[in-house]
């Protein structure tokens, strides 16, 4: 009995070693600078070859090393790298975004933009009481009563805001620490513009306003009686 156990163990070894030295005459053994060739013809990584084989990283990592690929990989590698099959591509993740999105718009309604009759090189300007041109309305001052934009004078808030760009004002928003600002001062005399100025909003104190210009960087406090208002900036665009 123990002789025949031994026979058949014998044979069942001497079939599968037959089986496995057809499986190595079929398939061609990729070597590891065959490896290395496709993923430098294709500008793949280690992950990009391992996700269309299906194994690991590591994995691919070992074949680099010298490690010879199993039969099931060989295959997969030998039609890659034979033609034979077309190439796979890696899964594709679940979209989390949507495919198109829509640019913003502006509303149907205009927003004034409001002249000045000079303007100096500290970014003050004189409100002319004119309407100089009327633009979109920005979606930032929809239905904001009274909003209106203004051109920058001078170069005092530079880099923040360019000679000529437009900002759009909200004249209802309060100020925080940080915010841009379009300043109204009360004029000299009874009936004279305002004076105004685009500046970064500190803070109030209780006898003054404390703004800041950032060319060249300066604070200026103004008298709480002075101010006329003190309106948030929203939004700027730049056309030169």
């Amino acid at each position: 009995m123990h002789a025949s156990y031994a026979q058949t163990h014998y044979l069942v070894k001497m079939h599968m070693r037959a089986f496995f030295m057809r499986m190595r005459m079929i398939v061609t053994m990729i070597t590891s600078d065959e490896i290395r060739a496709l993923m430098a013809a294709h500008s793949w990584t280690q992950s990009d070859l391992a996700g269309r084989v299906g194994v690991k990283q590591s994995t691919v990592s070992r074949w680099l090393g010298g490690q010879t690929p199993d039969p099931a990989a060989q295959a997969k590698l030998e039609a890659i790298v034979r033609g034979n099959i077309p190439i796979p591509a890696p899964p594709r993740p679940e979209p989390n975004a949507s495919v198109t999105i829509p640019p913003p718009t502006f509303g149907e309604k205009t927003l004034p933009i409001l002249g000045r009759a000079v303007g100096g090189e500290d970014g003050r300007f004189v409100f002319n009481g004119e309407v100089i041109e009327y633009v979109a309305m920005p979606p930032q001052l929809q239905g904001v009563p009274n909003a209106y934009g203004v051109f920058v004078s001078g170069t005092s808030m530079m880099p923040r805001f360019n000679p000529g760009e437009q900002v759009w004002v909200h004249p209802s928003r309060p100020p925080h620490a940080g915010n841009d600002v379009v300043v109204q001062l009360k004029g000299d005399g009874l009936g004279d513009p305002p004076d105004g100025f685009i500046k970064r909003f500190v803070a109030w104190t209780p006898q003054a306003l404390i703004v800041e210009q950032f060319n060249p960087p300066r604070r200026f406090e103004f008298d709480r009686d002075q101010v006329e208002s003190v309106h948030v900036v929203v939004g700027s665009i730049f056309t030169p």
